[in-house]
This record gives C-alpha cells, structure tokens and sequence, in this order.
C-alpha cells in the first residue's frame, strides 16, 4: 500500500491520472492533524455522474477502510472540482474512491492539506 504524509499546510498529492476507470488513491495519513481539506480537480471531463467518496479508518490496512457517511459527490461537467472540508478528524487514514460512469473521460488531480489543531 502506498501511503502519503499529510503534513501541517503542505499541499499532498494523493492521485494525479485519468478518470477513465474506478480508481482509488494513495492512503493519506493525516497523524496528528486535527483538521483537513482534499479536493479533486478535474479537466477534460464533459459528462456527469461519475462519484467521488471518501474511505477513512483508523489502521492503514485495506481491509479497514469505510465509507465516510455523506462524503459522496457527483461530477458535473460544469464544475471543474469537487472539496471536503474535513473538522475534528477522528480517524487517522483517508483515500479518495473515484467511480466512473460509462462516459467519464478526462484528468484529475488529488490534493489534501492538513492543519494542527
């Protein structure tokens, strides 16, 4: 598994590729922040309905990691990104889900900062 540092106000790459098919990004580990914020930025993409979702858990293991309750986002073609503000984070790691629709083409780019408390 490939995990990635979120550090103190240091923007971290989480995924940086095509949105063509499902993928999963890099685990980000967020430590000792106490907030964070990741944002999905993507170009190219004309269609709709492809989803966004936040996996958290507390141990970096696969198998761990659940859906992040009201953390789905649906692209729109109008939009050219998506965010989560993430408060009094109460779990230590996180990965972005991407679900394509049939249609979805394009880039995209994954970042995440995060803060002390």
């Amino acid at each position: 598994m490939d995990v990635v540092s979120i550090r103190n106000m240091h923007k971290t790459v989480l995924y940086d590729g095509v949105m063509n098919d499902n993928f999963t990004s890099k685990t980000g580990d967020f430590k000792e922040m106490a907030v964070g914020f990741i944002q999905a930025i993507f170009n190219g993409n004309d269609t709709t309905n492809g989803i966004f979702r936040l996996l958290v858990s507390i141990d970096d293991r696969d198998d761990t990691f659940a859906l992040l309750s009201g953390s789905e986002q649906t692209t729109d073609g109008d939009c050219p990104a998506v965010g989560w503000n993430l408060c009094c984070i109460g779990y230590r790691f996180v990965k972005v889900q991407f679900i394509a629709n049939g249609n979805t083409t394009g880039t995209c780019r994954i970042i995440s900062v995060g803060k002390l408390g």
